[in-house]
């Protein structure tokens, strides 16, 4: 007689990590959402902040049977917080965690140097190790080239989708070039946008160029068509604009010089 195929075991925790803030909170509303039930979350879901907990406390909770939900989700965000030693005692106890309850933890982006995390801003490779062999590590906003690009226009795409709404690739386009590819930004102009053609069905470009901000690249060349056509006011007004959008303008300020001798070069030469 064959054995019975074996079922495949739910996940006992899980780590959202990486560099979108934005994403990694979609990923913990769809997953909670699994989980606990709305009406009982204040009995099936426990929260703990990363600067106070520990591996007792942890356990504790995930051992308190659930009372009308799939599982007993204790989460953890700041969970880089968490002081190292607790970690790696979680770490070690996450095998014997019960099957009703489910470990839930999340860190925010990381400070980065040189590219590398920061030591702290992400949970000890001892614990993700640990959650990945009971559970998943979910990483998001850490995608390169073409794969960064196909996930920000899909996500772009579906922001209208969901809207209802029909837009075509080159107003598209615009929209991911003004908006750029961070997710909350996406989200925040794409409403904007919404909001203000009503109960229109389509976007256009126009609609784009109508609603959302310029980057500082196309005020850049503005400023210098403006300088180019004499005209010293608008010139001044957009710098302005470029100082007041950018984060540290003494950084910002040699960028916006080469540019400009750029074009005087390419006016010279012609």
């Amino acid at each position: 007689m064959a054995a019975a195929p074996k079922t495949k075991e739910e996940p006992r925790a899980y780590l959202i990590a990486g560099d979108d803030d934005f994403r990694k909170q979609r990923e913990l509303e769809s997953l909670l959402a699994e989980l606990v039930a709305p009406d009982f979350a204040d009995f099936d879901l426990e929260h703990i902040d990363g600067d106070s907990a520990t591996a007792d406390r942890v356990m504790a909770g995930l051992g308190i049977p659930p009372f009308s939900s799939p599982r007993r989700v204790v989460l953890v965000k700041y969970a880089n917080k968490m002081d190292e030693d607790q970690q790696k005692a979680l770490a070690s106890r996450l095998e014997r965690m019960p099957a009703s309850g489910c470990l839930v933890m999340m860190s925010p982006a990381p400070e980065k140097v040189d590219g590398k995390p920061r030591r702290g801003s992400e949970v000890i490779g001892d614990l993700s190790k640990a959650i990945r062999k009971v559970g998943r590590v979910i990483r998001v906003g850490e995608e390169k080239g073409r794969d960064k690009a196909d996930t920000t226009r899909a996500f772009a795409q579906s922001l209208f989708v969901d809207a209802g709404k029909k837009i075509d690739s080159s107003a598209l386009a615009a929209f991911m070039q003004r908006a750029g590819s961070d997710f909350s930004i996406m989200s925040s102009e794409a409403r904007k946008l919404i909001d203000y053609v009503g109960d229109a069905d389509k976007i256009t470009a126009q609609d784009v160029a109508a609603v959302t901000s310029e980057t500082p690249e196309e005020k850049v060349f503005k400023m210098i068509d403006a300088i180019g056509a004499k005209r010293p006011a608008n010139a001044m007004k957009l710098l302005d604009e470029l100082f007041e959008t950018g984060d540290r303008p003494e950084n910002d300020a040699p960028k916006i010089l080469a540019n400009i001798a750029r074009q005087f070069r390419l006016i010279w030469q012609g």
